[in-house]
Formats: C-alpha cells, structure tokens, sequence
C-alpha cells in the first residue's frame, strides 16, 4: 500500500462505511487491491 501513497488516483468504486463510520474506496492505481478511507485523500492538484 505504501507504494501509492502520495500518487494521484481516480476513485473507482464507493464501497460504504467501516467500522468507524469512515466512507471506504477503490482506486485505479492499484486495481483495486486496496480498500482507501475517504477521509485520508485529498483532492489532486
């Protein structure tokens, strides 16, 4: 995971909320393989 960190990404799917209520993602750069909590993003520059 620590490999995207950083990089810019599209979201791909919204997939609800964990356990904390944070909303969870996928993203294109890792096809996926990662669920990413919204609330960690940013938008891209």
């Amino acid at each position: 995971m620590l490999e995207y960190v950083g990089r810019a990404a599209t979201i791909t799917t919204m997939e609800g909320t964990d356990g904390s209520n944070s909303y969870i993602v996928h993203v294109d750069i890792d096809n996926g393989d990662w669920y990413w909590r919204v609330e960690t993003m940013q938008p891209a520059k």
